[in-house]
C-alpha cells in the first residue's frame, strides 16, 4: 500500500469520477493502527465477514477474493445503484500498482528477487 498515491494525486481520480479504496478482512481497529503507523492517508475499510453476511441474507455473490492473495479489483456503480463487478486480478498481476518494481526494472541490479521483497516503509533499517 506504500505504492498507493494519496491528496493531490488521487485528484486525478476523483476529477473522472472514480474513488480508491483499500480493503482487508481484519478487523477496523487492526487496520486504524497500520494506517497511523504508515502514515496512509488514502480510505481503508474492513471486509471481515462481508461474505458471510452476503451468504447469509441469501444475495448472490460472484466473486470470492483468494484466502490471503493480495488483489486488484475493479467495481462500477451505475446511475439507478447496481454495482457490477468489472475486473480482477491477483498475484503479479497487481504489479501495476507497484512503482518500485517499474523503476527497479530499469536498474542494472535489477529486482533483486533472491528473497529480498518489498516490506513496509518503516521496516528498512
Amino acid at each position: 500500500m506504500d505504492h498507493i498515491p494519496y491528496g493531490d494525486a488521487l485528484r486525478h481520480l476523483h476529477g473522472r469520477n472514480t474513488t480508491f479504496i483499500a480493503a482487508a478482512p481484519v478487523p477496523t481497529d487492526s487496520i486504524s493502527r497500520l494506517v497511523e503507523r504508515m502514515g496512509w492517508k488514502f480510505p481503508f475499510y474492513s471486509s471481515l465477514g462481508l461474505f458471510d453476511q452476503a451468504d447469509k441474507s441469501g444475495d448472490e455473490v460472484s466473486w470470492r477474493p483468494v484466502d490471503g492473495a493480495f488483489a486488484l479489483e475493479v467495481f462500477f456503480k451505475d446511475d439507478n445503484g447496481t454495482i457490477y463487478h468489472t475486473y480482477e486480478t491477483y498475484n503479479r498481476g497487481v504489479e501495476a500498482l507497484l512503482g518500485t518494481f517499474a523503476l527497479l526494472d530499469l536498474t542494472p541490479l535489477g529486482r533483486d528477487d533472491q528473497g529480498n521483497q518489498l516490506r513496509l516503509h518503516d521496516e528498512y533499517s
